[in-house]
């Protein structure tokens, strides 16, 4: 019982701040989580030429969005390319962070189409994106999702560059 338990709360330590960024960059942790998210089906990630230093609790965010855009997407998309994008923008004079999940019709060929959740809102937690709009609060930011005919778009803008970093 007590190993048990013990194993429990490692993995819950661990999930407050993810192996991947203590070990290396939030693009890093994005390229990792790509790989391993979708067994078979690759996700695209996409980083622009000119992102500066990230702010750590700025990774850590950007970093659970991803996480929760990409598992939504697989669960109300299924059959979909599913993509992420990391780039600096620039908005009122500020540089901030931003993440982009996408998902996208199915691949040529495919059986996209919505998931049983998608279907029957019942089948869905729908604390998804609630929980992905306090951690864009959290970090300064903002969240957006659109929903298209073609699929649905995550857009995650934190304040997130290092100090000494911002307007460069």
């Amino acid at each position: 019982l007590l190993r048990g338990a013990g194993l429990k709360l490692r993995s819950l330590a661990m999930d407050l701040r993810p192996p991947e960024l203590e070990r290396g960059s939030l693009v890093d942790a994005l390229a990792s989580l790509c790989s391993n998210a979708r067994r078979g089906e690759p996700i695209g990630l996409s980083v622009g030429p000119d992102l500066p230093g990230i702010a750590p609790e700025a990774a850590l965010h950007a970093y659970r969005v991803a996480q929760e855009g990409i598992s939504n997407a697989a669960k109300h998309a299924p059959g979909h390319r599913i993509e992420l994008r990391l780039e600096r923008a620039m908005e009122g004079g500020r540089a901030w962070l931003l993440l982009e999940v996408r998902d996208r019709g199915a691949p040529e060929g495919g059986q996209g189409g919505p998931s049983a959740a998608a279907a029957d809102p019942s089948l869905s937690s729908g604390t998804g994106l609630s929980i992905m709009r306090e951690r864009a609060a959290l970090a300064g930011g903002r969240l957006e999702f659109e929903r298209r005919p073609d699929g649905a778009s995550l857009r995650l803008r934190v304040p997130g560059l290092a100090p000494g970093k911002e307007g460069t």
